[in-house]
């Protein structure tokens, strides 16, 4: 790395306009060193060709409003906006970041690269909160975001995290003293994939079994949205001096398909040639956990 030392200041303010309402803000700089992946890579003479890396460097600014009309109840509205600077970048083509290559583009980062990309997120955040009193507690989150980052052509693209909606909606009950009941369901808009180069992955797959992504279309289009129910119980034992707790976890419980990303075929059965690959199905689990 260019150096072992950073500085990485942050304050945060709050103001109580009456018993009810206060208007938070906050700001900072954060400091993230590469991925290790990136720093591994060797060039032909067998030395490090990522080893001078920069840390990456995030300027956060937040601020927004807070109602809490009782001890159990919050609620809060907040924007948000993220500077990056010093991201790696290709150094081989100028209009990939690190941040807009995708999960079926390889092994990201394994390859030379350049510490001077930037990018920004921003967006609002709406969030509730009861807290648990005698039997029920829940959160309830939404999120919209924007989030593009550039390589070294300077054009920002829209990221591999720029999902523009999110909700977020978890709950929990409990029977008496022995029994809980958790829930929690999540949703996310289509992230952002590339799309094949029809002409170059029908080549490319005759010699490797694999597609070309049109990187001239870089995140052009979506997956479609992700929504997934979890549900889990746990039933309390009670013994003298220890307790044991066992579980039912249930992930997806609806067994939504949900697509990860997409690997081309030439299967004619199969329209587009794009193959979807499906993120986990239903998945039960069981535990216990003892304590002491």
């Amino acid at each position: 790395l260019d150096t072992p030392f950073y500085l990485s200041p942050r304050l945060s303010a709050s103001f109580q306009l009456t018993p009810k309402w206060a208007v938070n803000a906050s700001g900072g700089v954060f400091q993230q060193a590469p991925e290790y992946i990136s720093l591994a890579v060797r060039g032909e003479n067998g030395g490090y060709v990522n080893d001078r890396l920069p840390f990456i460097r995030a300027d956060h600014y937040i601020a927004g409003l807070e109602w809490q009309p009782t001890g159990s109840l919050r609620a809060t509205v907040e924007g948000f906006y993220k500077d990056y600077d010093r991201y790696p970048v290709s150094a081989g083509d100028p209009r990939f970041s690190l941040a807009n290559r995708g999960a079926g583009f390889g092994f990201v980062g394994a390859e030379p690269l350049r510490g001077t990309g930037d990018g920004r997120a921003y967006g609002a955040e709406l969030f509730a909160q009861k807290k648990l009193t005698e039997r029920f507690y829940g959160l309830a989150a939404y999120t919209l975001a924007w989030s593009e980052f550039a390589g070294a052509d300077g054009v920002l693209q829209p990221s591999s995290w720029d999902v523009r909606h999110t909700v977020s909606l978890t709950g929990g009950y409990r029977i008496g003293e022995r029994w809980k009941i958790g829930v929690r369901w999540r949703f996310l808009s289509g992230r952002p994939y590339t799309p094949f180069d029809p002409d170059a992955s029908a080549e490319e797959y005759d010699l490797t079994g694999r597609g070309v992504p049109d990187y001239d279309r870089l995140n052009e289009k979506r997956v479609p949205a992700y929504h997934r129910l979890d549900v889990r119980i746990d039933r309390r034992f009670a013994f003298q001096g220890w307790n044991a707790v066992v579980y039912v976890d249930v992930q997806n419980a609806y067994n939504r398909t949900n697509i990860y990303d997409y690997r081309y075929t030439e299967d004619p059965s199969v329209d587009g040639n794009r193959r979807p690959v499906d993120n986990v199905g239903l998945l039960p689990t069981f535990g216990f956990s003892v304590e002491w």
